[in-house]
């Protein structure tokens, strides 16, 4: 049976969010407007919705993705970023 962690309110597969921080650990982050978004992106790690009605209004960016904030903040620290 699967094991589950709790990030950010959602619970998510421990497998599935320890394989997506460590591809996010890799990646040159920067942040970014969320506005200019036409539809929605996901988050690398949690897989929350990043949309133009996110908030805060900013993400972090990088050629792998999407970053929430608070995984941004959570997880690689507010000095990781490009």
């Amino acid at each position: 049976m699967p094991e589950f962690v709790d990030v950010h309110g959602a619970r998510i597969e421990k497998s599935f969010f320890e394989a997506n921080l460590a591809e996010a650990r890799k990646l040159a982050w920067q942040e970014a407007a969320v506005g200019a978004i036409l539809d929605h992106e996901h988050c690398l790690v949690c897989w929350t919705a990043i949309s133009a009605e996110s908030s805060p209004a900013f993400a972090f960016r990088s050629p792998g993705g999407w970053l929430c904030a608070a995984c941004h903040a959570a997880f690689l620290g507010a000095d990781d970023h490009g």
